[in-house]
């Protein structure tokens, strides 16, 4: 089979980027262009200091989010076809579940590092400039409410990147139920903040009336 032509023939600046398989990372999203060039925007800004979140989660005692927070960098790096940076944040990922201390993990940390600031400042430089578009209001179909709900919650609960398209995808029905706090989950996604996403959809979910 194929590919789909989005996959074959999008921007040429895309497959000019080092460290990023953007024909990977295509085929990942279905050859959609404009959902891939979000996940790379979501990516350069989201996860840019993963790395100095994971120093701190150590120096406060918190290895269990340290660890998370690489095993989320891993994942993204893998959507978006930064094999690389998948890479080296497993390395990091698998060092910390070992129980490795701060010092001895710099050895990984500052390499990893280093790729993924470069890949992400190439980013910020090269994605063409994000238009904000407020999403028309609508009438809520709670069963389609309940579905999208439920369809957000497995995929967030599962770490999975494929929460922001659906999210996005509901965003609208989301804000017409959840008023601000919409903006608020919506934002959690796109910043793979995953479990905090989940806890506030939850909590949206309880204080919104039937």
């Amino acid at each position: 089979m194929s590919p789909p032509a989005a996959a074959t023939d999008s921007a040429p600046w895309l497959h000019a980027i080092a460290g990023l398989d953007a024909a990977d990372g295509l085929r990942r999203v279905l050859g959609r262009r404009e959902a891939y060039v979000g996940l790379l925007r979501r990516f350069a800004v989201g996860q840019a200091r993963a790395f100095s979140e994971i120093r701190a989660a150590l120096a406060e005692g918190r290895r269990a989010d340290a660890e998370r927070y690489a095993h989320t960098l891993k994942g993204v790096a893998g959507s978006i076809g930064a094999r690389q940076l998948q890479r080296e944040a497993g390395d990091v990922e698998a060092a910390l579940h070992r129980g490795i201390t701060l010092p001895d993990l710099e050895i990984q940390l500052a390499p990893a590092e280093q790729t993924l600031e470069a890949l992400a400042a190439t980013l910020l430089a090269a994605l063409p400039r994000e238009v904000d578009v407020a999403p028309p209001a609508m009438t809520v179909d709670r069963k389609e409410l309940h579905a999208a709900v439920a369809r957000l919650e497995e995929l967030l609960s599962q770490d999975a990147v494929e929460a922001i398209d659906v999210f996005d995808a509901a965003a609208p029905m989301l804000t017409t139920a959840f008023g601000e706090r919409a903006g608020r989950i919506g934002k959690l996604v796109k910043d793979y903040s995953f479990e905090d996403a989940l806890v506030a959809l939850r909590a949206a979910v309880r204080e919104s009336p039937e």
